[in-house]
């Protein structure tokens, strides 16, 4: 099986500007997922493969929960 993974700069970033930059990801990963047909539960945050790191951190820090996130912009 064949990942695309999705880097979101600017985490460390006054909170407007990251913001900015998750909202062209998002837009991005939408794309993606009409284009190749995906589901939410194709979607794996970084966490999914190393339990041990807190990444993607600033989505962890605003949403709390990866299910928090995809229920924002992906339902």
């Amino acid at each position: 099986r064949y990942t695309i993974a999705i880097e979101i700069c600017r985490s460390r970033s006054d909170l407007d500007l990251y913001m900015k930059a998750q909202d062209k990801a998002i837009d991005f990963i939408k794309e993606l997922m009409e284009k190749y047909d995906l589901s939410n539960s194709d979607l794996y945050f970084h966490q999914d493969f190393n339990p041990q790191t807190v990444c993607p951190h600033r989505i962890i820090e605003i949403y709390k929960t990866k299910e928090r996130f995809i229920n924002e912009y992906f339902i």
